[in-house]
């Protein structure tokens, strides 16, 4: 979804900090899934498919905002919610952690929804020991998704970064 890559192609930005970033972990789901590697990397939706198909009837699966992560965020990256990011499976957590996103986007609207997994995922990396500029490289892509899908606007999402790097930088 970025527009310096094509397809999930392999593209370098200068973070920060001047190290290298890989700009391909972030996309849509079919592009971000083929980095996934058994116990290494997963592809991961920042926002439930539980809850995206609960609010969005008619989005399919493949075309979903979501960023490849490591093995160990995924699974182990104690969140807000506790046992990893809380998306993770079908868990009562996890099913409950989808509920509240609903109920979130009914009372707050989609923006206060998505800020809420964007942070879920900046905790579970931040628990887990990953490269947090990496990690916000690929929350800007997956927050890119849901503009280009019409769920956030720009500004929204500039909001939801703004409160992310006020975190990692202030």
């Amino acid at each position: 979804m970025s527009p310096a890559c094509v397809n999930g192609s392999k593209c370098k930005a200068k973070g920060i900090f001047g190290k290298a970033l890989d700009t391909s972990r972030g996309g849509r789901h079919k592009n971000t899934k083929k980095l996934s590697k058994r116990n290494v990397r997963e592809s991961e939706h920042m926002l439930p498919m539980q809850v995206v198909k609960r609010l969005f009837p008619g989005a399919r699966m493949d075309d979903e905002p979501a960023h490849s992560i490591s093995y160990t965020m995924h699974r182990a990256g104690v969140s807000g919610a506790g046992g990893g990011i809380s998306s993770t499976g079908s868990s009562h957590t996890a099913k409950g952690w989808a509920q509240h996103l609903v109920n979130q986007a009914n009372q707050h609207g989609n923006a206060a929804m998505i800020r809420s997994v964007a942070v879920d995922t900046y905790n579970a990396a931040l628990m887990s020991q990953q490269d947090l500029d990496q990690v916000l490289v690929q929350i800007q892509q997956v927050l890119q998704g849901h503009v280009d899908l019409g769920r956030i606007t720009a500004a929204e999402m500039g909001d939801i970064l703004n409160a992310l790097f006020a975190r990692r930088f202030g």
